[in-house]
């Protein structure tokens, strides 16, 4: 449901109220989720000058989150790919063997029917100013606040049985701040330019669509015999490792920084149109973190273990131009051309997702004990995928009618 009001000459309001509902069942038609809740939005413009030229604007609004469908598949009943009997060939026989048996019930976990979906707050702020007929620059402040995250609490009973409890833990945080800047120029003679740089920060302690290590093996102990800093010789109550001080920081995907360009000119040689076109982008580094691996004692189950909270370092600062040119020509009411593009025209393979995040902290290792390796490996790019994809091409055919 949505309406716009006609406040006065100068202010103008839209608002809307959406109403939302989740549920889902598992492989046995057990409900698992029921969800609903009202999502209210308001947008606000105000005509500062009264010439349409300098706006005031504002957004406030609620925006929940699906829950994904593989959270059904947690307690499926009856787990067909994880039952299955083990047969084995036989040189001597010729012939596939019978080997073992693997039957696995379903899940004992009991859906909680109490779970909300995760919702975020969205305030916004800004300003836009026309600069002639077709030049205009803003400005916008953003606030997001995630509410009700959920998180999947790993635990065992006292029969040794594994738990797994989705709730909505209230000490699970994540909030988001930024500024955007903005110019754009429209297409008039011959060309246009879009540009926008944000500067933004992430932080909080769940940066999981669904589930985290928030408050996982509270009651058991987790150890390393790599580093033995970490705790008592190595042994550390789980709940240190996994509570919401350690946890706080900085998810990858934070990036303060990010300024991109687009831009285009049209100009005609003869009968065939041209167009030459180009993009660049400036992005600071994504966040890693120094981790290490521990075992939950005597389940055979793993956590990580955060040295100086998620996000605590960073890739480096990166940039990237791409560029193309298309050529058309019409003959009997059809565009015939082909268009030529560029990417990473500098050939850049700038290093942007950390291979090693593996560390250790204790300095009197040897430097070739499992220890020393990690500690000299930490934060190291070593796989393809680690670089920028270096320059490439693409020719494009077009027929257009």
């Amino acid at each position: 449901m949505r309406d716009k009001f006609d406040i006065s000459r100068r202010l103008f309001l839209e608002a809307g109220l959406r109403y939302e509902k989740e549920s889902s069942k598992n492989d046995i038609g057990q409900k698992v989720l029921d969800t609903s809740a009202l999502a209210p939005r308001l947008q606000a413009s105000f005509d500062l000058l009264g010439n349409g030229n300098t706006l005031l604007l504002g957004t406030a609004g609620r925006f929940y989150q699906s829950v994904i469908l593989s959270f059904a598949d947690t307690y499926a009943a009856v787990p067909q790919q994880t039952n299955y009997h083990l047969f084995q060939w036989d040189p001597a026989t010729s012939k596939y063997e019978f080997v073992a048996d693997n039957i696995v019930g379903g899940t004992a976990n009991s859906p909680n029917l109490g779970l909300d979906a995760t919702y975020l707050d969205e305030v916004t702020l800004g300003a836009q100013q026309q600069l002639g007929p077709t030049v205009g620059v803003g400005i916008r402040g953003i606030y997001r606040k995630w509410n009700d995250l959920i998180e999947d609490v790993l635990g065992y009973n006292a029969d040794g049985s594994a738990i797994q409890n989705f709730i909505n833990y209230p000490n699970a945080k994540r909030n988001y701040k930024g500024v955007e800047l903005s110019f754009e120029k429209r297409f008039s003679h011959n060309w246009n330019l879009l540009a926008n740089y944000t500067y933004s920060q992430t932080r909080g302690n769940n940066f999981s669509t669904l589930g985290g290590q928030l408050e996982d093996y509270v009651n058991e102990t987790c150890q390393t015999t790599t580093d033995t800093t970490i705790g008592t010789g190595g042994t550390i109550p789980c709940s240190q490792v996994n509570n919401s001080q350690r946890l706080s920081g900085r998810p990858t995907w934070d990036i303060p920084n990010l300024f991109n360009l687009l831009g285009a000119y049209a100009f005609n040689l003869g009968p065939v149109s041209l167009t030459a076109g180009g993009a660049g982008i400036y992005s600071s580094g994504n966040s890693f973190s120094k981790t290490r691996s521990l075992n939950v004692v005597g389940r055979g189950k793993t956590t990580n273990y955060f040295y100086e909270g998620q996000g605590s370092d960073r890739g480096p600062n990166w940039w990237r131009i791409d560029t193309s040119l298309e050529a058309t020509y019409r003959i009997f009411g059809v565009e015939i051309g082909a268009k030529g593009e560029v990417f990473n025209v500098f050939n850049r393979e700038t290093p942007v997702s950390v291979s090693a995040t593996a560390f250790c902290a204790n300095s009197a290792a040897s430097p070739t004990s499992g220890c020393g390796l990690a500690a000299a490996r930490f934060g190291t790019y070593t796989a393809r995928g680690a670089f920028m994809t270096p320059r490439n091409f693409r020719l494009t055919g077009l027929i257009r009618f």
